[in-house]
Order: structure tokens, then C-alpha cells, then sequence
């Protein structure tokens, strides 16, 4: 059996080992509070069960079956897959959340 060896000028490539952080290190990356991360946490598990796609960062369950735990690498291309300068649907629902607070008095 040969293995490929190589060329002149370069060097193998090692795979680089996939770093993992908890929830607080996760949040940290993503400029996230952690309450913000277990919230999209809590929102896919719950799109898990109903059957949908989880629209947060991915994660995993360790071998002991009770941790969380984030690939660095899966975060940085979860946060990159963004929309560049998108809408941002938060605004909206602030704006209608306050209409209802405060409609609008009608004129006379």
C-alpha cells in the first residue's frame, strides 16, 4: 500500500483537533449573553422534538449525556452564515410591542 508523500516545498497537513467550549466561553465568541445562548439552546431542543430546523449555533451533548458543548469552529461558521448587514427582526416586534402599549390617540 502507498501513501502519498509531499512534494517538495510543502509539509503533511496535521487535521487540527476540534477545540470545544461551554455555554459562558460560547456566548463570549458570539458576543452573546449566555441567557441569549440557552434561550437558542432551549429554542432547538424544542424545534428538535416539534421536528423543525434548529436555527442557533450547533451543538453537542458530551459522552457523560449531561453536558452542552460548542465546536469554536462551528461558531464562527454559524456566525459568519448571517446575512451581511440583513434585516434585523427584533426591531419589529420592539416597534409592535409599543403600538399596543401606546396606540396612537385618533384626531378629532
Amino acid at each position: 500500500m502507498e501513501t502519498a508523500e509531499p512534494t517538495p516545498g510543502t509539509q503533511a497537513q496535521t487535521p487540527t483537533p476540534e477545540l470545544y467550549v461551554g455555554v459562558k466561553r460560547a456566548a463570549e465568541i458570539l458576543d452573546y449573553s449566555t441567557s441569549t445562548l440557552r434561550k437558542k439552546l432551549d429554542d432547538d431542543r424544542k424545534a428538535k422534538r416539534e421536528g423543525r430546523s434548529p436555527t442557533g449555533p450547533p451543538w453537542r451533548v458530551m459522552p457523560d449525556g449531561k453536558s452542552i458543548r460548542y465546536s469554536i469552529r462551528a461558531l464562527l461558521a454559524w456566525a459568519a452564515s448571517g446575512e451581511e448587514r440583513g434585516e434585523v427582526h427584533y426591531a419589529d416586534k420592539i416597534r409592535e410591542l409599543a403600538q399596543k402599549r401606546h396606540p396612537k390617540k385618533k384626531a378629532k
